[in-house]
């Protein structure tokens, strides 16, 4: 008897199946990373626009340093070009968080907007 007995192209089949399998395998781990990625990016976003109204909510309620305390937590979070925009009306701060979030490897479309809001009561 002969071992390793194969038919004639299998050897190509073997690869064709590993390639294909490998191309799903790694658009799988690259969507999770990314998917996290931006889990991560909302999650800060979010984290900075609470710091905000925290912070506007405490006398002498000041829009510019509630919006500056946010724009700082985001940044350091690395949300560089977040917007922020604070606003007041009757007893409520409202801070809301814009940032347009870079996709690493342009799989899913190029960029994803995040938006995040947070509302307080004056104290």
């Amino acid at each position: 008897m002969r071992r390793g007995f194969r038919l004639r192209g299998e050897r190509g089949a073997t690869l064709v199946e590993y390639a294909l399998v490998l191309l799903v395998f790694l658009t799988l781990v690259f969507g999770i990373m990314e998917f996290g990625r931006v889990i991560f990016l909302y999650s800060a976003l979010t984290n900075a626009a609470r710091e905000g109204a925290r912070y506007g909510i405490v006398p002498p309620h000041n829009a510019a340093a509630a919006a500056a305390r946010a724009q700082e937590y985001a940044r350091d979070a690395g949300l560089d070009s977040a917007t922020i925009v604070v606003s007041f009306s009757g007893d409520t701060v409202t801070v809301r968080a814009d940032y347009t979030a870079d996709l690493l490897t342009g799989l899913f479309g190029a960029s994803i907007p995040l938006q995040a809001e947070s509302t307080m009561w004056l104290e």
